[in-house]
């Protein structure tokens, strides 16, 4: 009976030990990552320095192919299709945004009309999946794609993908005395009759926004693409960061470092990567799945990576709209979106808190100093664009107490600028050189300065003095010179059923900005308004804010 006890502790400590060692980077994996990271370094573009910044969510990815139905879409299609002509160029319009692979076969007839031949792929099935930092070594195999991860920090994730449903030849990534493919005719690339996904994951190295859409005109033909495997970044409220990333056909760029390196520093690295990978497949021609790095950055803090993967199996669906009379392009209203922002309102006793303060150290030239990079933000928002946060003072401390002012410092907000988020005008970034001294901190002063605002909310029918809704109902009239209007800094219209979306504004032809009114002309009528109103006037919130930056003697980023 004892005996069994031991056996069953046993058994329970090894399974444990198994499940532990799980959760980190077996040697493959660190290889992978390794090599991430000195891609990182050969780019500078700064995956692995763990920034810390506010969140800076957008709208959620809607993916439609639970709710798509072939059926309905014909007829959509049918009733809705269109060609338009201005001047040389020929514009279709289905009338419905697809998600899917599709193409369409243009021939023009002898009347003028254009037959029309419309090719829809239509994947068998998807795939929904996430990972997060407790994932860490972490392996999910969907319709022969597994995906890994390899390290999460606060606005970045790394994973290796290996796309199993394709091989395809690596022989000329070998030394020429180890290469198997020996015949005269090589691989090309053709381009496939019907839309799909091929053999690709993705279709190019940059990743921007799901659902990307990548279109090529070739004769009659014009195809739409899109990856098959998607992601987006999720912080811990559930919400979507912006982001944005790269993709490395690993094999395939190791080669090439290996070959072509304009940074004598890093190429005994790549070498030593080089030696160190060995290949599980033994495939006499060379032919691997393709294993692709794929970095990802938030701006923000990362929670979990989503993916959506949809089959790659599918049917092709095609749709004869038989002869279409092109019809000219009609003219649209000229529109502008108006994004209706939270507000960040920062009072005086919490500037302290609400500013986080950083730095990050970067590259400049082999044998230099490496530039410092200092930055602050707050909470995205409306008062951003009237939020001033200007570095003065900045000084550095070295180990002997002795200080050195830095006179020359200059802007470095673009470096933060991910998923083109930086618009939003919540951080500020400077950049300067430490004079080759060792400092131990970074002090100096945050000049901020921030105007605060507060929301009322109308109904269209009891809109406050100064404004009127015209009996059309979509154009507001906003009385110039109203006291009581003096203090608004916007005003958004909403529907009933949007109460997240302002509605846009159409421009009104023929406005005369000098009349004693203003007008706003809106694209729906709306049910409600909110008009944003300055707090205590014209009153700045502004204080002088001190900051003390400690810098680790082993910090080498």
């Amino acid at each position: 009976m004892n005996n069994l006890r031991c056996f069953n502790i046993i058994l329970i400590f090894s399974a444990l030990l198994i499940t532990a060692c799980k959760q980190g980077l077996d040697e493959r994996q660190q290889l992978f990552l390794d090599y991430a990271k000195l891609e990182d370094r050969y780019h500078n573009t700064g995956f692995y320095k763990n920034l810390d910044l506010y969140n800076l969510n957008t709208e959620p990815v809607i993916y439609k192919d639970s709710a798509f139905n072939i059926e309905n879409f014909k007829a959509t299609v049918v009733k809705n299709f269109k060609i338009y002509t201005e001047d040389d160029h020929i514009e279709t319009d289905i009338g419905y945004e697809l998600q899917f692979p599709y193409q369409y076969v243009l021939t023009p007839q002898k009347d003028g009309s254009i037959h029309t031949k419309l090719s829809v792929f239509v994947p068998e099935t998807y795939y929904k999946f996430s990972l997060s930092a407790k994932d860490i070594g972490k392996s999910i195999l969907k319709d022969s794609v597994e995906v890994s991860l390899l390290n999460m920090t606060n606005d970045s994730a790394t994973l290796l993908v290996e796309n199993k449903a394709v091989r395809q030849s690596y022989d000329y990534t070998y030394d020429v005395f180890e290469r198997k493919d020996t015949s005269s005719k090589k691989e090309e690339y053709v381009l496939p009759k019907e839309p799909g996904y091929g053999d690709y994951l993705f279709h190019r190295e940059s990743i921007e926004r799901p659902n990307y859409t990548s279109v090529e005109t070739k004769d009659s033909l014009t195809r739409a693409s899109f990856a098959r495997l998607e992601m987006s970044l999720i912080d811990e409220n559930g919400k979507t960061l912006a982001s944005e990333g790269r993709i490395n056909d690993f094999r395939h760029y190791l080669w090439y470092r290996n070959h072509d390196m304009p940074y004598p520093e890093l190429l005994s690295e790549y070498m030593d990567i080089k030696a160190k990978y060995k290949e599980l497949d033994k495939d006499p021609l060379h032919k691997f799945h393709p294993l692709y790095i794929v970095n990802l950055q938030a701006n923000g803090k990362i929670n979990k990576v989503e993916f959506f993967l949809r089959s790659q199996k599918g049917k092709v669906v095609e749709i004869d709209l038989g002869n279409v009379k092109p019809e000219a392009k009609p003219t649209k209203a000229i529109t502008d979106e108006t994004e209706f922002l939270p507000l960040a309102n920062i009072e005086r006793e919490s500037i302290q808190k609400a500013l986080k303060t950083n730095y990050l150290t970067v590259p400049v030239k082999l044998n230099e100093s490496e530039d410092f990079i200092l930055y602050t933000s707050v909470p995205y928002g409306y008062n951003n664009k009237n939020t001033n946060m200007t570095f003065e003072h900045v000084k550095l401390i070295g180990d002997k107490k002795d200080t050195v002012a830095i006179d020359d410092i200059f802007t470095e907000n673009d470096y933060f600028d991910i998923g083109n988020s930086n618009s939003s005008g919540n951080l500020r970034a400077v950049r300067f050189s430490p004079k080759a001294m060792k400092p131990t901190k970074i002090i100096g002063d945050i000049d901020f300065g921030i105007t605060n605002y507060y929301d009322k909310e109308y109904p269209i029918n009891r809109l406050p003095k100064g404004l009127s809704i015209a009996p059309d109902g979509v154009t507001l009239t906003i009385l110039k010179n109203e006291p009581s209007l003096e203090d608004v800094s916007a005003i958004y219209a909403f529907t009933k059923e949007d109460k997240k979306h302002a509605l846009s504004t159409v421009r009104i032809e023929n406005y005369d900005y000098a009349s004693e009114n203003s007008l706003l002309q809106y694209v729906k009528k709306p049910a409600y308004i909110i008009v944003r109103y300055k707090k205590d006037k014209d009153k700045r919130v502004e204080e002088k804010v001190p900051f003390e930056l400690n810098i680790p003697k082993s910090k080498k980023e």
